[in-house]
């Protein structure tokens, strides 16, 4: 055990060595008879790479805490949305059967409870090629203009094959524009 530095009042730095090697560091607020505030929490912001997910899938959204430079960044986790689940990691799944719609995220600071970050995410269900949340003709005439660009020899991107190759053989082809047409 060591300490880095202290001072009264104020803080200390001490670094612990376990018995397996790990070094963990711990910092110690104390004072000389004051009470030391909490560090302040002032806005959670909530990310994610896309503001979209697909039925049966997944999407890792992260939440960054500001306030004091020594703030927790630990936040809690909450999905309102049929069909959506989020864990302690901020991981975002969809059921494969889940309707499409907007999914509402918040991240709540965990240092302030009454701090929070939302970001809406909207589900896509299978075949929803404008993301707009729901299947119609409009996804079906964007499927047929991917078949045509497919035609002309450009590839579908990896984004119109998540979304619209509805038989899982990774081949986008006219059973996927019909199997939409199924579907409305």
């Amino acid at each position: 055990c060591a300490i880095q530095s202290a001072s009264v009042p104020g803080r200390a730095v001490v670094t612990v060595t376990t018995l397996d090697g790990q070094t963990l560091t711990y910092t110690i607020q104390f004072t000389d008879g004051e009470p030391v505030p909490p560090p302040q929490v002032t806005e959670v912001n909530v990310t994610a790479p896309a503001t979209y997910v697909i039925a049966g899938g997944s999407l890792q959204l992260q939440a960054e805490v500001l306030g004091d430079a020594d703030v927790s960044q630990g936040v809690t986790w909450q999905v309102e949305g049929n069909g959506a689940s989020i864990d302690a990691n901020g991981l975002l799944t969809l059921d494969s059967t889940a309707a499409g719609g907007p999914l509402t995220i918040t991240a709540v600071s965990e240092a302030d409870p009454q701090v929070s970050g939302q970001m809406v995410i909207t589900a896509c269900p299978r075949g929803d090629l404008d993301k707009d949340g729901e299947l119609t003709i409009a996804d079906v005439m964007a499927a047929c203009r991917v078949l045509a660009r497919k035609t002309a020899g450009q590839h579908p991107s990896d984004e119109e094959m998540a979304l619209g190759n509805l038989d899982g053989d990774e081949i986008f082809t006219i059973a996927d524009v019909m199997a939409m047409c199924r579907l409305l």
